[in-house]
Parts: structure tokens; C-alpha cells; sequence
């Protein structure tokens, strides 16, 4: 709903820039994800190679007055099929023509492209947050090559990386943790305001996490998860 903030809006109302490069269609505004950004780049259908989007957003950063405060998103699509990896990419790894490889030399493709941004944004001393918002099912079930009929540990298991003032001493942190909690860390970083309205919570100490999470598939086939019974595509996995 458009009456929920955003962290971009409430980012604005404490005197922020706010900018948006995407590199696919679902990330558009068609869903509502460039409420709050006073710039949002993105392709109007398809996908757009992700350097295209780190190139747009690298020139962005450069108009802004080096102690004036940005928020800025990036998304990169690259690790997403139909896998097509660049060849400088599958040769790096040495992928194959199998589906495995090629999502590897995507995944290589993608921390290619976004070294440049995270270097400049370190230049800036900002505050870096980089995740994804699924994984991908490879051949760990029935139903291989697909995120969306899946709860598995493959598809809930993601990058969550934290940098910059305040995170502190390189670490790895084993605690359950989710993407819900991202927007009030980075906030609470950042010595921002926390937001009203949030089911997130910071993580600024070791040990802040949750005892349980709950999942639910996008959809749900019985073939591909027993146990699931759909009434046409309405049931779910859980």
C-alpha cells in the first residue's frame, strides 16, 4: 500500500538523495518499489546487463556534494535464468554447458560487475549492505532450476554483507537473521531515525536474531514439494 514509508521516503524527510538503478523488469515501478526515490533507472521490459546499471549509478554518485547524504540502490540480475553467463565469466570459473556452471559464472559475473561501486562507495565512507532476495534451487530437489516452488535451504539461504562506520571487526555472524531486518540496521548505522512501522530489527550486537522464521513458497506443486496441497495455484508450502 502506498501509505507504507519507505526507507527512501523516510530517508528524504531527513534531508537525504534517494536514487534507484535496476536491472530488470520485476524490480520496476510496476510493483511500487520506486516509491521514495527522487531517481529511478530501469529497463521498462526484459533485463538490462547489471554493469549498465553500476555505470548509470557510479555517474549518479558523482553529482553528489561529497557531505551531502545518499541512499542508493543497485540491483544486478545477473545470477537469474535463463542462465547466459558473459564468456570472460564462464572461462573464470570454468563452467561448462551445465546449468551449475553457468549459475556460477553468473554469480562471477555479478561480483564482477559490482567491485567498481562498492570500491567508490567505500571512497565515500558509506554504509554497505549487499544481499539477494532468493536463491536458487539447482539440483537440490525433484524440481530443479527454480526458486519460486521452493522452501528450501538453497532458496532461504542468502548473502546478507554488511560494511562500513560502525559494523565493526571483519566477522561472520551464525545467528537467523532476515531481509526484514536489513532497513533498520542500516538506519540504526547510520544514526537515522528508526522507522515506526517495521517487523525488523537491528542487528548491531552479536547474538541479535530470532529463536524461529517462517517460509512460504510462492506456489506449490505436489510434484515438486510432497507433502503441499494446492488448490489450483493457490496452495503453499510451508
Amino acid at each position: 500500500p502506498w501509505s507504507i514509508e519507505t526507507v527512501p521516503e523516510h530517508l528524504r524527510k531527513q534531508g537525504w538523495r534517494t536514487a534507484a538503478f535496476v536491472s530488470a523488469y520485476p524490480a520496476c515501478p510496476t510493483g511500487g518499489l520506486d516509491q521514495g526515490f527522487q531517481v529511478f533507472d530501469g529497463p521498462e521490459a526484459g533485463e538490462r546487463p547489471g554493469d549498465v546499471a553500476v555505470s548509470k549509478a557510479l555517474g549518479w554518485m558523482g553529482t553528489v556534494p561529497k557531505r551531502e547524504p545518499f541512499f542508493l540502490w543497485v540491483h544486478l540480475y545477473e545470477p537469474h535464468g535463463p542462465y547466459a553467463p558473459p564468456e570472460r565469466d564462464a572461462t573464470a570459473v570454468g563452467a561448462s554447458s551445465g546449468d551449475r556452471d553457468r549459475y556460477a559464472a553468473e554469480v562471477h559475473a555479478a561480483d564482477r560487475m559490482i567491485g567498481p561501486l562498492l570500491e567508490a562507495a567505500q571512497d565515500r565512507g558509506a554504509t554497505i549492505a549487499v544481499t539477494s532476495d532468493h536463491g536458487e534451487v539447482l539440483d537440490e530437489e525433484v524440481c530443479s532450476w527454480q526458486h519460486e516452488r521452493s522452501i528450501h535451504d538453497a532458496v532461504l539461504h542468502v548473502p546478507l554483507v554488511m560494511a562500513g562506520p560502525g559494523v565493526g571487526a571483519p566477522a561472520q555472524r551464525n545467528e537467523w537473521v532476515g531481509l526484514v531486518d536489513v532497513a533498520p540496521t542500516l538506519l540504526a548505522l547510520t544514526k537515522q531515525p528508526a522507522m515506526l512501522e517495521t517487523d525488523g530489527q537491528p542487528l548491531l550486537t552479536q547474538g541479535e536474531g530470532r529463536d524461529h522464521w517462517l517460509a512460504e513458497s510462492g506456489m506449490c506443486e505436489p510434484d515438486c514439494a510432497p507433502g503441499c496441497a494446492p488448490e489450483g495455484l493457490e496452495g503453499r508450502d510451508r
